[in-house]
């Protein structure tokens, strides 16, 4: 027996049907609203059309017979394209300062954090595509456009997508109660994408190796990275989560030459971060960072005793100083570990 029930595929509406759509019902109304307030619902309204309705309905109650786009952004909390533009260069360019100048300059005009992280993420999108040449149909358009476009190119787009992964990660924590505006400037701060310079002395010769070097004891010396690289942070973001764990205590002591160097408090994950899979997993990560050419050295932290100092016993780890032991142990609420050798009860 043939089967009585009809499919029906439903898809997202255009943006421009429904800026058509809204204009009618606001003439109708006999309201003002101008083409760009238009626009602007059409794209928040993400192809739905009793979603635009709904917000041209609830903004010409607030706003009487005329609505601009300047009362839009202030009547939804929502930052101006000038804004998002000025906001997403200060973070590209690591200015911290300015970047928290802006947010307060946002907050004071009645913005809302969650909207402007919306709209931020948006941003990021843009100038990504527009990195690569390309423009859909919901670009803010104009000098804002043309803003975010000089951004993603200078930025990059693998450094465009870690901060957005970082701001996507805010909404767990915002379902969570966290306070909104400290989460988000200090999201943006962490994730400032321009990396700091770094001086470091030329390497031997018989030490550029290519590719991956074997794991070995860190040498004595000055670290070679100058403060805080962005994009070890970056790095770890793109990682899987049991891979970037193995990172936690880890260091970044060199980026010189296209060598990557990363020490490593415990021996035992440089052992596992030197595994066949982990090992790849780092390595494309790397690339992506750091780019195509880059090779990694993974160390392991070496203390070495003063000039003529006996050498004292090292006191054996314990496993409850392992990291990932102590993260296990959070998760679960355990407050001791005991380990039990193989085949013994």
């Amino acid at each position: 027996m043939a089967s009585r029930c009809q499919r029906f595929d439903f898809r997202r509406i255009e943006t421009g049907a429904i800026a058509q759509r809204l204009a009618m019902i606001v003439q109708g109304e006999g309201v003002k609203v101008d083409p760009q307030s238009l626009a602007l619902l059409a794209r928040l309204a993400r192809g739905s059309m009793r979603d635009g309705i709904t917000l041209v309905d609830q903004l010409i109650s607030q706003a009487g017979d005329e609505l601009t786009i300047q009362r839009t952004h202030e009547l939804l909390g929502l930052a101006d394209p000038e804004t998002l533009v000025r906001l997403l260069g200060y973070v590209v360019d690591g200015d911290g300062a300015r970047t928290l100048a802006e947010l307060q300059r946002f907050y004071d005009a009645g913005g809302d954090v969650r909207q402007l992280v919306r709209a931020l993420l948006g941003a990021i999108r843009e100038a990504a595509l527009l990195s690569v040449g390309y423009q859909d149909a919901e670009a803010l358009g104009g000098a804002a456009s043309a803003g975010l476009e000089k951004i993603g190119r200078a930025a990059g787009r693998n450094a465009l997508l870690g901060l957005w992964r970082s701001l996507m990660e805010m909404e767990p924590e915002l379902r969570k109660g966290a306070d909104a505006r400290l989460l988000l400037e200090v999201t943006l701060l962490s994730s400032m994408i321009q990396p700091i310079p770094v001086t470091v002395p030329p390497k031997p010769a018989s030490e550029q190796a290519a590719g991956e070097r074997l794991i070995e004891p860190a040498m004595d010396a000055e670290p070679a990275v100058s403060g805080s690289d962005a994009r070890w942070e970056v790095l770890k973001q793109k990682l899987p989560k049991p891979v970037a764990s193995l990172l936690t205590d880890a260091r970044l002591t060199a980026v010189r030459d296209g060598l990557i160097r990363i020490e490593f408090r415990y021996p035992a994950h440089a052992d596992l971060m030197g595994g066949a899979r982990n090992r790849e997993t780092l390595l494309s990560a790397v690339h992506e960072v750091f780019g195509p050419d880059a090779r990694v050295e993974l160390v392991a932290e070496a203390k070495t005793a003063p000039a003529g100092a006996p050498a004292a016993p090292r006191p054996a780890p314990s496993i409850a100083d392992d990291p990932l032991v102590k993260e296990a142990m959070n998760r679960f609420d355990a407050t001791n570990v005991r380990v039990t050798p193989r085949g013994r009860a």
